[in-house]
């Protein structure tokens, strides 16, 4: 018996729709893990970055990490980073803003 049929048997034992989703390939359209839609229409919390489910709070806090980045690079270029008092605070303040402004506009 093959590694697979096993662990999709196992698996199948607790939860009844992953044997099924077990045997088929990766990438496939109708996903075991259903969730119900919110009437606005929010409804799925992650998306599927080849086959790997991804929370949106994470995709939110990596665009205001990157958006933090530059300001911190714009600022230590142009000179104007000696005028903060304490940089990497000064960085995970603007990770944050940046993280809300952006959750704020895809997310209102």
């Amino acid at each position: 018996m093959k590694l697979g049929r096993l662990l999709s048997c196992s698996i199948a034992a607790f939860f009844p729709q992953a044997g099924r989703a077990a045997l088929e390939p990766v990438g496939s359209s109708d996903r075991w893990i259903d969730y119900p839609v919110h009437p606005t229409g929010w409804g799925q919390p992650e998306i599927s970055v080849a086959g790997l489910l991804v929370p949106w709070i994470v995709t939110i806090g990596v665009l205001g990490f990157l958006a933090a980045w530059l300001v911190a690079a714009i600022l230590e270029r142009t000179g104007l980073a000696r005028h903060v008092w304490h940089l990497p605070l000064c960085f995970l303040a603007l990770v944050i803003l940046f993280s809300s402004l952006i959750g704020a506009v895809f997310f209102p």
